[in-house]
């Protein structure tokens, strides 16, 4: 992302930029610079213009950590698998394991910081099958959403990493059960013959939270 790309498209007012190829944290500092002398001079409220690294190479997957913590407009870090693969010499399967480890590394981060997740690009157009597996691999590694490359993915993704009414159900009972419980002076309880302490209940609450988010419950 240059600097003639932040000049040709501001005036459009943006909510955000996809800043590709990150490898350092001062790259989106130098973006942040930017948007904050031109939200100042053009009247924006401060901020408003977010944020989205995406890393892709041996080098931002070992400063993750940094990439993830270099500005306050970062709404989430995007995992790009291919050009990471060809930085490391990497040989792209369809299970993706070559990059197993900064997939994870980046979703770890992005947690750990208090961002979202958003899982690398699915290639192969017409095998629809294999885009939902990976969708719903990509959710249980923790991720928020995928990135996509043609309208066809967007309904499936969207439908996968949005929780389905047994979910919500599910974690409504949780928290409710868990709100009486605390009323009551109870820690840890059983709910279904299963214990219920404080991860289970964080798992409730992002349930509920995505749901939200999704449009799917009020609130």
């Amino acid at each position: 992302l240059l600097a003639a790309d932040l000049d040709a498209t501001i005036a459009g007012r943006p909510d955000g930029y996809v800043i590709p190829k990150v490898d350092f944290d001062e790259q989106v500092q130098a973006v942040a610079e930017y948007l904050t002398l031109e939200e100042h001079r053009r009247g924006w409220k401060n901020g408003s213009i977010r944020l989205f690294p995406i890393v892709e190479s041996a080098l931002g997957v070992m400063n993750v950590r940094e990439i993830a913590l270099a500005d306050t407009r970062i709404d989430a870090l995007l995992f790009g698998a291919e050009d990471l693969a060809g930085d490391m010499g990497a040989t792209r399967t369809a299970a993706s394991w070559e990059v197993f480890y900064a997939r994870s590394a980046v979703v770890t981060a992005a947690k750990a910081y208090g961002v979202q997740a958003i899982d690398q690009v699915f290639f192969d157009l017409d095998d629809l099958s294999g885009f939902e597996d990976e969708c719903r691999f990509g959710r249980q590694l923790g991720y928020d959403g995928k990135m996509v490359i043609h309208p066809r993915q967007v309904t499936p993704a969207q439908r996968i990493f949005a929780p389905s009414a047994d979910e919500i159900k599910q974690a409504q009972r949780i928290l409710a059960a868990y709100a009486e419980q605390q009323a009551a002076g109870v820690g840890a309880f059983a709910l279904d013959g299963r214990m219920v302490d404080m991860p289970v209940v964080r798992a409730a609450e992002n349930v509920v939270a995505r749901a939200k988010a999704a449009g799917l419950v009020n609130g």
